[in-house]
């Protein structure tokens, strides 16, 4: 019964660790709903406009809005006029690690995805398939983001099914709300690409309830504390074919180790001996 009791809270404790952010200040969008815009400039992806706009409408519907514990709706919002430079230019300023957004491409609010055939900074390789940029934020509050759609004339994206385009846009808008990787293969923000993923895992719920929380009974005894660990990696510029991110740290959760707390006391009391 001992080793039956020691085991149960080690797992409480072992498996209570989860998201991370991609930026230090926990940066969220302020309103409950967050708007997608597509910019109608894509030659290679294989896809006309009309399946752009379906396929960021299922990003929303099959994953960020399925959320039970979190505010945020998503929605499709048409196609917006952009310059040509979201299309032909490198958005950053630089072609080190950082990137230092070009101040007059910044998106002023909600989200804008984009396909871009800069080859030498944003897609030098086509195993990256997207990227979104760093967001624009003030604080705590991220004012609009952008996610590049590699459309390079010999890209991976064009090649790949529905569900996956569907998957990998998917995963570069949890990178526009705020969130890093994830080190659980299940997650959609596991760095890989995985064509059998098909909706959020429980560490992707976990990240988008601690920076968009739906208001809970009690106030808030079950959420959860801030994470840690801040996805340091270059979000905007990784190859999900190849990364792997199984030994990143990990951040602790309040409602586990809560969990562990009772059933180490309701055991003490039920087996005074133990």
């Amino acid at each position: 019964m001992k080793t039956s009791l020691i085991a149960l809270i080690l797992f409480f404790q072992t498996s209570s660790w989860g998201f991370t952010l991609n930026n230090t200040a926990g940066a969220a969008f302020t309103e409950d709903e967050v708007k997608l815009y597509f910019a109608d400039n894509c030659v290679n992806s294989g896809i006309d406009t009309s399946e752009w706009l379906y396929l960021i409408s299922q990003t929303a519907l099959r994953f960020w809005n399925t959320a039970p514990t979190s505010r945020l709706t998503l929605s499709e919002a048409g196609t917006r006029s952009v310059s040509t430079a979201f299309y032909t230019d490198s958005l950053c300023t630089n072609s080190s690690s950082d990137c230092d957004i070009n101040p007059d491409l910044v998106v002023s609010d909600n989200i804008l995805i984009s396909c871009n055939e800069e080859a030498t900074i944003n897609f030098p390789d086509d195993r990256i398939l997207a990227k979104a940029l760093p967001n624009n934020t003030n604080g705590k509050t991220i004012n609009g983001a952008i996610v590049l759609i590699n459309d390079t004339a010999t890209n991976r994206f064009q090649s790949m099914s529905i569900d996956e385009k569907i998957s990998v846009v998917a995963h570069e808008i949890g990178h526009a709300l705020g969130l890093g990787h994830s080190r659980f293969r299940e997650a959609l923000m596991y760095a890989e690409s995985l064509e059998s993923r098909t909706k959020l895992g429980w560490d992707d719920i976990e990240g988008l309830s601690f920076l968009y929380p739906k208001e809970q009974p009690f106030g808030g005894f079950c959420s959860t504390i801030r994470p840690d660990y801040i996805d340091t990696d270059v979000h905007h510029n990784h190859d999900h074919s190849a990364h792997d991110h199984s030994d990143e740290n990990k951040a602790p959760y309040v409602l586990m180790i809560m969990l562990g707390a009772v059933v180490f006391f309701t055991y003490r009391k039920l087996l005074p001996r133990l």
